[in-house]
């Protein structure tokens, strides 16, 4: 029989008892094959099953929903997973494998070229290298005394040679995937660990089966967070599983690309697992781009020093609980940040419950380099919470309403004062209830005189300055006029 390939535009979905492939079967970038309802697929000779991957058109991906896995190989096959990983030389991505006992030496740690290979070990927050074998704790501690990928677990690489593609060979990974938890650091990023997808198709950090999150801190009830470096932008990126589509920053979506790895917050130590339940159809490059919400209001910052940004998100939801999402800081002294201090913590991702026209937001920046910095708010259009929204920088006063002109240039340097912004909202309903009142307003100096036609309906009176900050308020009971 032929060798069988998908192109892009095909969608296949094994449902019969068997699929048969006489020379293997090439998923080619952008195509996608489902297997469920205890079908299989099966392969003879000796070219498997093989997943392209290129830069413009993403991965192939293959998702089989059977909890023994639906893929065999009647001969000496193997599964093949390429992952087109774009970057410059150098470029920081965090790794993960979705075959079962991939080695790291050889196509992971090239020779022939310079590489950068690392393991996460939380127990003691340090970065630990492939190469080291002499120095506590070495690889063999921190990754569970193994040479091999361990799947469900997260790596960090970066690669002399540019947009690198790696290849994956071996089973591929289905079922449930385990990851031990471990709680013991006690700095700046302690309880995090780092984990990674398994399998050889995206997963849905949103899917409402096959999560066994029970040992992560919730951010909301039933809700967490996960972050992924991205190089691009040289910072994080945070998504809430409790949050919109489009509601992460840096290109981080509710779908974790095959090969991908990504952090989470542990509560205890224990045990974090993955099943078929989280798989999901998407043949995404590396990240996925957001999408755009009424309720959220997303702030970029940029440099004309480098090509490095970050992003920040104010959110309303009525179902959120407030707080946030943490903002994690740079691996690079010159890439800019951008993030929200609120109650003493610092947010990549400010949530309130309700909106108010009297809010006002801390933004705060880091411009680790002299230069001039750019504050964009994107696609403000779409936000419709308020008509207006004030961009107030406390260092020289100026004043900029962001649905007017959505972006604001200033010099920043590393002395900077970090708490440098403020947003602050004036709310459509508010003029609203202007525009009906059956009363006239009069000012005059720095008085206000306010008479009602309808003395008997009481009211409340609150005056606000340009940036929406609250100056007075007053009732007004029974009052026909009353002088502020």
């Amino acid at each position: 029989m032929k060798q069988v390939y998908f192109l892009s535009v095909f969608v296949v979905m094994c449902f019969t008892p068997q699929c048969f492939f006489g020379q293997g079967i090439i998923i080619q970038p952008g195509a996608y094959v489902t297997v469920q309802n205890t079908a299989s697929i099966k392969t003879t000779g000796t070219a498997g099953i093989v997943l392209k991957s290129k830069a413009a058109s993403g991965t192939g991906s293959l998702a089989d929903f059977n909890s023994t896995g639906g893929v065999a190989f009647l001969g000496s096959g193997t599964a093949t997973v390429e992952r087109y990983i774009s970057g410059a030389p150098w470029a920081w991505h965090m790794l993960s494998s979705p075959v079962a006992s991939q080695a790291i030496s050889g196509e992971f740690t090239p020779s022939a070229t310079g590489y950068d290979f690392y393991t996460w070990y939380e127990p003691q927050l340090t970065w630990v290298n492939f190469k080291n074998t002499s120095v506590a704790p070495t690889w063999g501690t921190a990754n569970n005394g193994k040479t091999d990928f361990i799947p469900g677990t997260g790596y960090l690489v970066a690669y002399e040679a540019a947009n690198p593609t790696k290849i994956f060979q071996g089973t591929l990974n289905s079922g449930t995937v385990n990851f031990g938890l471990t709680y013991g650091g006690q700095s700046t990023y302690k309880y995090f660990n780092l984990v990674g997808n398994p399998y050889p198709c995206a997963i849905d950090w949103k899917a409402s089966s096959g999560w066994d999150r029970s040992n992560l801190v919730e951010n909301g009830s039933g809700k967490y967070d996960y972050w992924i470096w991205n190089d691009a932008a040289g910072n994080y990126g945070v998504f809430n599983s409790g949050g919109a589509d489009g509601s992460g920053t840096n290109s981080v979506s509710r779908y974790i690309a095959t090969g991908q790895g990504f952090y989470v917050l542990a509560k205890q130590s224990g045990n974090f697992a993955i099943d078929n339940g989280v798989k999901a159809q998407s043949s995404q490059s590396w990240l996925k781009s957001a999408e755009t919400e009424s309720g959220l209001l997303r702030l970029k910052i940029t440099s004309s020093a480098n090509a490095f940004s970050d992003e920040m998100l104010v959110e309303f939801d009525p179902e959120s609980e407030g707080g946030g999402s943490d903002k994690f800081w740079s691996f690079y002294t010159e890439a800019p940040e951008l993030y929200s201090v609120k109650e003493g913590k610092n947010y990549a991702i400010n949530r309130y419950n309700s909106f108010s026209y009297d809010l006002v937001v801390s933004v705060a920046t880091k411009t680790g380099v002299s230069a001039t910095y750019t504050i964009q708010a994107k696609d403000i259009a779409g936000f419709s919470l308020s008509n207006d929204v004030w961009l107030k920088d406390q260092k020289t006063g100026v004043i900029t309403n962001l649905k007017q002109t959505p972006s604001y240039s200033f010099t920043g340097s590393p002395g900077d004062n970090s708490n440098r912004f403020q947003l602050c909202f004036r709310s459509i309903s508010a003029v609203q209830e202007l525009n009906k009142a059956d009363f006239t307003v009069v000012a005059s100096g720095k008085s206000i005189m306010i008479r009602r036609n309808d003395a008997n309906k009481p009211c409340t009176v609150q005056v606000f300055n340009v940036v929406g900050q609250l100056v007075s308020s007053c009732r007004m009971n029974g009052e026909a006029e009353i002088q502020i």
